[in-house]
């Protein structure tokens, strides 16, 4: 695996956020955004959160719905080799946890 410096992650995060767009960010996550590395998280609410990770070799990315109690985290639902153009949908339905369930928005 090839290790990308800062200046290339942060290029990589907002490219991630571009992708998203402001309104499926805010509608998400109420515009909260945690970015570190290759991956961007939007923490949703009641312990949920999206995960979208960058795979560089592939050039798609993994939406993971995340619920995290205490120190343990659980996937409640994954999708990979999700492209560009089907980013901000995908993240949106993983972001839905009361609207849409995992085998939803995964298949």
């Amino acid at each position: 695996m090839i290790h990308l410096d800062t200046d290339q992650e942060r290029q990589v995060q907002k490219e991630i956020i571009r992708q998203l767009g402001t309104m499926n960010i805010l509608s998400i996550s109420g515009g909260r955004v945690q970015a570190r590395g290759l991956r961007v998280k939007l923490p949703v609410s009641n312990g949920y959160s999206v995960l979208i990770e960058y795979d560089e070799g592939m050039d798609t990315y993994t939406v993971s719905r995340i619920f995290k109690r205490g120190n343990s985290e659980w996937i409640k639902g994954q999708l990979s080799n999700v492209y560009c153009d089907q980013l901000a949908e995908v993240a949106y339905k993983a972001g839905m946890f009361r609207s849409y369930s995992a085998e939803e928005w995964t298949s």
